[in-house]
């Protein structure tokens, strides 16, 4: 058990060292959403006024590395307008390099299909939320 921790803050830290191309720069898709249904906000509403359709989590598909049954990738949250694509008032995705404003390193065990806390042993206290379900299958399935 220990050992897994290490070899994890091990490869959090190589992450770190590698150039930006070897990051994955540019490779971001969109993995999961949840709330965006397409049809457009009602009038009057926050909705409306942020431009606010739901959320999603984009996956950096150059980051995935599969080590075992672990699964590391960096992902991003990101507010979306009512037809999926990232939302413009919303200060979570930068248009100009085409990716998430705050990126974060994930890790799925894919022998249990959970997403992992802080590249972690621990599932995230809501890794039973289909949310992070689709997100598991999602990594798992690369």
């Amino acid at each position: 058990m220990e050992l897994k921790r290490l070899l994890a803050v091990l490869f959090s830290a190589t992450l770190l060292l590698l150039p930006e191309y070897a990051k994955g720069d540019g490779t971001w898709v969109l993995a999961t959403q949840s709330g965006v249904d397409g049809i457009p906000p009602k009038p009057g509403t926050y909705g409306e006024k942020f431009d606010l359709g739901g959320f999603g989590t984009y996956v950096d598909m150059k980051s995935i590395v599969r080590k075992g049954k672990l699964v590391y990738f960096n992902q991003g949250f990101v507010f979306l307008n009512h037809s999926g694509s990232p939302s413009r008032s919303s200060k979570t995705w930068n248009f100009s390099s085409g990716a998430p404003n705050e990126i974060k390193p994930g890790v799925v065990d894919c022998s249990t299909r959970k997403v992992l806390e802080d590249s972690a042993d621990r599932p995230i206290k809501a890794a039973n939320d289909m949310y992070y379900k689709m997100l598991a299958t999602f990594a798992c399935s690369r």
